[in-house]
């Protein structure tokens, strides 16, 4: 289990996470993305490219 925990820093993580961080970890996640949705949009048209692409842009890709 120590060799997961040192590729997969995620998993000590949650094995400390508390229920009651819950509602205010969902609630962070929205204003985030009612944030982030709008402005990646707004960047995109600003640099003439359809707005998807400002959406596009702010998905995270896995790490390779």
């Amino acid at each position: 289990m120590k060799h997961a925990i040192q590729w997969l820093p995620g998993v000590e993580t949650l094995r400390r996470y508390e229920a009651a961080w819950l509602s205010h970890d969902i609630f962070t996640g929205l204003v985030l993305a009612a944030m982030l949705v709008p402005v990646g949009i707004a960047y995109a048209q600003a640099s003439g490219l359809p707005g998807i692409y400002g959406l596009y842009a702010r998905v995270p890709l896995p790490h390779a």
